[in-house]
């Protein structure tokens, strides 16, 4: 920026100002004084044809002067009156305690700015002055924009991480349990990094128990971000059409600057950790830097290396307690070998091991006293139990003629009773049966229509016939 430019720019862009000193300074070339110089200009009108311009001359003149002056300036302000039009560009109002000035940031230039703008914001802005001629005002067309006090991306990072958290992102009941003892491991970084280095190098130290799948992806720049959501959402896709089995992902690179690390801070990024169906891991960076794809993912891990020893973690503890288990099980396996040839001592020293024909002569003996107990007369037993039952049954007969012979009258007048109700009775004695064209009686008027079909059961046969008029109660009287 001239010097010119920069004094301007300070004065806060006063075209009546600007205007003044040019005019001045002309005067001053013509050797006039103030007074003098007013006395020429009307002799000169009266003398001469003065030089007259339109509106949209001047308005021209003005712009090519505005704009080839302040062809790039930086400008601090607040922003206000900010609007979004669905083709991209941004209006907005520079304003400081004492003056404002309108503002565009076309959509090539808006797509560019890493944090959100809102109203309110302080922030330095870099552009060129130009003029709208349809309407006579001056405007500065943006190409930058950086937040005051804070630096743009570290202002996009706590922006995104407030409205991812608001949106339950980091929420911990999302978080998915790492597996204890991984086997199939996926390494998503890049191929040429000192990460991948590190991470194998802490996979395989003691011991190869982990099968490792590679996924190149770059791990900055602009094609960062896009890389790193293809890998995530192909081995979720492999692993579901069951073309790979993992049981985790480890999603990370070494350190770096902000800038370097910014694909791990992308909102593509962080929503394809979270939609993730395989626990992930994230390492990015060191120690210190922090990351939102460290905040979505399920573990965070300091650096890749603590990632690797986070899946080694519990095979290390493992192999570390096996001479512990090693020992336990000998000594109880020695218990075990000691209490049983103990009991083989003592069941060694019995009698019927140290004197087996004595043992089997009495189990002959006991043998010979079981048989002489089932030698019994079946004969006699067999008798007996007949004539028990024979008393049984004669007893049984005689109750059966009594019982009948006490209710015999009983179920005779019961009978007469049913006899007496049977339909083809009632039809003897002048009655007949009414019956619907599905066989079903009719019992009441309120169950018949005119027109309707029936059959009619007499005593020496039936009759169908057609209802021509329902007749109440009240008309039967």
């Amino acid at each position: 920026m001239s010097s010119n430019a920069k004094k301007r720019q300070d004065e806060g862009l006063d075209l009546f100002a600007y205007f003044e000193r040019e005019t001045s300074s002309s005067e001053e070339d013509l050797g006039f004084g103030e007074g003098e110089a007013a006395d020429v200009s009307e002799g000169l009108t009266a003398s001469r044809k003065v030089e007259v311009y339109s509106v949209s001359e001047l308005t021209e003149r003005i712009k090519s002067l505005l704009e080839g002056e302040f062809f790039q300036v930086w400008v601090s302000g607040e922003i206000s009156n900010l609007s979004r039009p669905k083709s991209g560009h941004l209006y907005f109002t520079l304003k400081d305690e004492k003056a404002q000035m309108s503002a565009v940031m076309w959509r090539s230039f808006a797509q560019r700015v890493p944090f959100e703008v809102s109203d309110g914001q302080k922030v330095l802005a870099k552009g060129k002055v130009s003029v709208y001629p349809s309407r006579g005002n001056y405007q500065i067309l943006v190409e930058t924009l950086e937040p005051q006090g804070m630096g743009a991306l570290q202002l996009a990072f706590e922006q995104l991480k407030k409205r991812l958290g608001e949106e339950g992102l980091f929420d911990p009941a999302h978080k998915k349990p790492i597996p204890r003892f991984p086997q199939r491991v996926g390494l998503l970084t890049s191929a040429t990094g000192a990460a991948i280095q590190d991470m194998l190098r802490t996979l395989y130290q003691d011991f190869t128990l982990v099968e490792v799948y590679i996924y190149p992806v770059a791990v900055q720049g602009e094609e960062a971000k896009y890389e790193i959501v293809r890998a995530i959402e192909d081995c979720n896709r492999w692993v579901e059409e069951g073309k790979l089995d993992l049981d985790l992902l480890i999603v990370g690179r070494g350190g770096g600057s902000l800038e370097d690390l910014w694909a791990f801070n992308e909102e593509l990024v962080a929503r394809a950790i979270f939609a993730s169906k395989i626990p992930i891991i994230s390492a990015v960076g060191h120690e210190v830097d922090f990351s939102i794809s460290d905040f979505v993912a399920d573990r965070r891990a300091l650096t890749p290396t603590a990632a690797a020893q986070m899946v080694m973690e519990n095979y290390r503890r493992f192999a570390a307690a096996l001479p512990e288990i090693q020992n336990r099980l000998q000594f109880a396996a020695r218990r075990y070998l000691q209490d049983r040839y103990q009991r083989f001592i003592h069941l060694v020293g019995r009698p019927c091991f140290q004197q087996p024909l004595d043992f089997i002569r009495f189990l002959e003996q006991r043998l010979d006293e079981f048989a002489g107990r089932l030698d019994w007369p079946w004969e006699q037993v067999q008798r007996r139990y007949q004539q028990v039952l024979e008393h049984i049954g004669s007893r049984l007969n005689r109750l059966g003629e009594q019982f009948f012979q006490l209710y015999e009258p009983r179920l005779k007048a019961l009978g007469g009773k049913l006899e007496a109700l049977c339909p083809q009775k009632v039809l003897r004695r002048g009655y007949s049966i009414v019956e619907d064209g599905d066989g079903r009686p009719v019992y009441s008027v309120e169950d018949l229509s005119e027109g309707q079909g029936l059959r009619i059961k007499f005593r020496d046969g039936e009759a169908e016939v057609v209802v021509q008029k329902i007749l109440g109660k009240k008309d039967c009287q």
